[in-house]
């Protein structure tokens, strides 16, 4: 059973996807080795494809990245909509999502919820941050 519940913010999973190396992608290779388990809301799924397509993201790569996250994250329906961020109310459902699933951490480039640094059980850190924490431990 992985050690860790993980929210990933969409500007790290499409970085991952742009770039084959880097921290996003060391972390969708962490989360494909079953280091720890994605934790996704439909909204967020929602939003990863919608941005990986808008960015012109190669339709079978979406497509094998669809069937992987539908079968092996944890797909969570959030109870209570958040106002934390109010810079960008779309950012709340990442921390909604943190929320319903329990997550030890949310992965994000975004200041936004960066500046937040926690909330609730949930450390926010960024790719870089969260591999210097995970990495040590495999």
């Amino acid at each position: 059973m992985p050690a860790y519940r993980v929210v990933v913010d969409t500007n790290v999973m499409v970085s991952a996807l742009l770039k084959s190396t880097g921290a996003p992608s060391r972390i969708l290779d962490l989360w494909v080795q079953g280091v720890f388990d994605l934790i996704v809301s439909q909204q967020i799924l929602d939003e990863y494809f919608e941005v990986l397509v808008r960015k012109g993201i190669e339709p079978n790569l979406v497509a094998v990245l669809s069937r992987r996250v539908n079968r092996y994250a944890r797909i969570v329906v959030p109870k209570t909509a958040l106002d934390v961020v109010k810079q960008n109310a779309s950012d709340n459902r990442f921390l909604e999502c943190a929320v319903e699933g329990n997550a030890d951490y949310l992965v994000s480039g975004d200041r936004h919820l960066l500046e937040l640094k926690r909330f609730g059980e949930t450390e926010i850190v960024t790719p870089t941050k969260f591999l210097e924490r995970v990495e040590p431990h495999l």
